[in-house]
């Protein structure tokens, strides 16, 4: 009896570290790393049912978590899993530790990890089976990577048929639900930036059991089809691929006035997606119709970018009212909050420094929130706070004193960036405001001619 009571007791202590900890990756998560984080049809989560969410994958570990730590506060008592790829999973011991007792499963795929670690999956596959079946939470990327774009990849139809068999296993009398669900992002690479995830409508299986057990590789067909096409309605899906970086610039130049004229606030983020999904289709209505224009509009929009890109300003400079004295004021604040900076610097060195380090040596920014957050949370945070507390117990000897900077640190954390940001934008406003008049008349002029070709397009097709 005795023993018994110990593992309970060691089990409890464990479930209670692990609650703390993920609460605290919860709060720098959403607090910190993002600026502001919108849920959107939340009420859409099962509360008690098992389930199965399905989302597109944009942007590494920080889809994982957008969805893992929402479910988490919102269902406290259900088990949840989530898949990642076996070429992370496996990429060393410590790692593998901490995801397994975060229950991350792996998946191997055969275009990564080879078909002969395919047989692993036999793991991966029977776990999620038994989590349906005892009413737990599954969250999986049918796409199988995250994409480079914003765009929806294939989807494999694998978890529906995890999915089936669990239902099966339970003699198709058990109630399983698939729940499609969107991520989306206002910039990949900016941290304390803006993100969003909306579900959709819940999927019961039991439609669709009788039929499964007669034409199941219909029924997966017809049911991915179905989740995917869900999935693409709430998302941004450019699948114009060759012009993508037109229309991308596009979105976030003309579309902006595109926003504005349709009723729609661009600062708000689900209201931009909107605007933006709006404008695509536009676009894509357009080309059928006027394919040539459409494409010097894309020509056009790629050279407005270069140019924009080489005076090292901002489309947004255009619309900005602002004097020489009034862009000094800001600078002379800027200034004043200088030492400000450098202090909020100099105590998230680590937080930051390491982060961007590692980040700088890789080209796919989509993956650099799979190194900033597991890195600031596991490692450098950590690490910030025992140097705090060396540094304070040998000047000042003072609990006060420790307990001031570690207050202080995620508020440096915020005004940090804030003012990095706010820094980017002053700067691109002094550019602009003191570019030769030549080539500024240059650029405002081809930018307004880009701008008034492409209105008339969409006016002309009666779109808008």
């Amino acid at each position: 009896m005795l023993e018994t009571t110990n593992e309970r007791n060691l089990l409890a202590k464990s479930s209670l570290i692990y609650r703390i900890f993920m609460y605290y990756v919860h709060l720098f998560y959403k607090y910190l790393y993002f600026r502001r984080t919108y849920f959107i049809n939340s009420e859409k989560v099962p509360d008690s049912a098992p389930v199965m969410i399905v989302s597109n994958h944009q942007n590494g570990a920080c889809d994982v978590l957008s969805i893992l730590l929402f479910i988490r506060r919102k269902l406290k008592t259900r088990k949840i899993r989530s898949v990642t790829r076996g070429d992370i999973y496996d990429a060393n011991p410590t790692g593998k530790a901490i995801m397994s007792r975060l229950g991350i499963l792996a998946a191997y795929r055969i275009d990564f990890e080879g078909e002969a670690a395919l047989g692993k999956n036999e793991l991966c596959i029977k776990t999620m089976e038994q989590e349906l079946m005892n009413d737990g939470v599954i969250i999986l990327f049918p796409e199988a990577n995250h994409q480079l774009k914003r765009w929806l990849g294939w989807f494999s139809p694998r978890y529906l048929i995890v999915m089936f068999e669990a239902a099966r296993k339970c003699n198709f009398q058990k109630e399983i639900y698939l729940l499609p669900s969107c991520n989306h992002y206002r910039t990949y690479d900016e941290i304390h930036g803006e993100t969003l995830i909306r579900y959709g409508e819940p999927i019961a299986l039991s439609h669709w059991y009788e039929m499964y057990q007669t034409k199941p590789k219909t029924v997966v067909r017809e049911l991915n089809a179905r989740v995917k096409e869900q999935i693409n309605s709430m998302m941004l899906n450019i699948t114009d691929l060759d012009n993508y970086d037109a229309i991308d610039y596009l979105r976030n130049s003309y579309g902006v006035h595109y926003a504005i004229a349709n009723g729609l606030n661009p600062n708000c983020l689900p209201e931009k997606l909107t605007a933006d999904k709006q404008l695509f289709a536009q676009l894509e209505a357009s080309k059928a119709t006027h394919e040539q224009d459409i494409q010097k509009i894309y020509d056009d929009a790629i050279r407005l970018k270069t140019k924009t890109k080489q005076y090292k300003i901002s489309d947004k400079n255009a619309d900005e009212k602002y004097a020489v004295w009034n862009l000094l004021w800001l600078g002379i604040v800027g200034i004043i909050l200088l030492p400000l900076f450098v202090a909020s610097a100099v105590l998230n060195l680590l937080n930051v420094g390491l982060p961007k380090f590692i980040t700088s040596k890789i080209d796919d920014i989509n993956t650099h929130c799979t190194i900033n957050i597991p890195t600031a949370v596991l490692f450098t945070i950590p690490l910030t706070v025992i140097i705090l507390f060396v540094l304070t117990w040998i000047f000042t000897q003072s609990a006060w004193g420790f307990l001031f900077c570690v207050v202080a640190l995620p508020f440096s954390y915020i005004f940090l960036f804030r003012y990095y940001h706010a820094g980017k934008r002053w700067m691109s406003r002094f550019r602009f405001v003191f570019l030769s008049k030549n080539k500024k008349n240059e650029w405002l002029s081809f930018r307004k001619q880009t701008f008034d070709n492409l209105d008339k397009i969409l006016k002309t097709n009666n779109l808008r």
